[in-house]
């Protein structure tokens, strides 16, 4: 147990980031603490520097370089494929979504239980089949209520 120096409370020791510099190799103020005050600094810098930062901002997504790194690195991160096993998909599917054969923008599909990627289907249908897998509502009970609820 530590105690905070910011709010005074006692508290256990995964609150507290490490601190090489203090004897116990902890922090002096709690994450909660810390977060709050490196808060209020970030908004103090950005009113400062908010025209510098935004022109900054504004240049770098103006790249094409930065696009297709941006488009590397989440295609990676999130999925574990490359820009090439990507458009290896996109030309098997021969541009159009898995499940409503509209030529769309396709996002990536993919199990999150297992992290494997499925296929590309675009923004409608990926948002539907999340929600479906969510709910547990599986295709037959649409099906079966289709069939037995014609209408009043």
């Amino acid at each position: 147990m530590k105690r905070c120096l910011t709010c005074k409370k006692l508290l256990t020791l995964d609150n507290f980031t490490k601190n090489n510099k203090t004897k116990d190799k902890l922090a002096y103020h709690c994450r909660t603490c810390r977060n709050k005050k490196e808060k209020i600094v970030w908004k103090k810098h950005y009113a400062k520097h908010k025209d510098r930062i935004n022109k900054r901002k504004r240049e770098l997504h103006k790249k094409e370089s930065y696009k297709i790194r941006d488009r590397e690195y989440k295609l990676k991160y999130n999925y574990n494929i490359s820009i090439e096993q990507y458009e290896n998909l996109h030309n098997n599917q021969h541009h159009k979504c898995l499940i409503c054969n509209r030529k769309e923008v396709l996002f990536v599909d993919h199990d999150h239980k297992t992290g494997k990627v499925r296929g590309l289907l675009c923004s409608f249908c990926n948002m539907l089949l999340g929600y479906l897998e969510k709910h547990n509502i599986n295709s037959k009970n649409i099906d079966d209520y289709l069939k037995h609820n014609k209408g009043v």
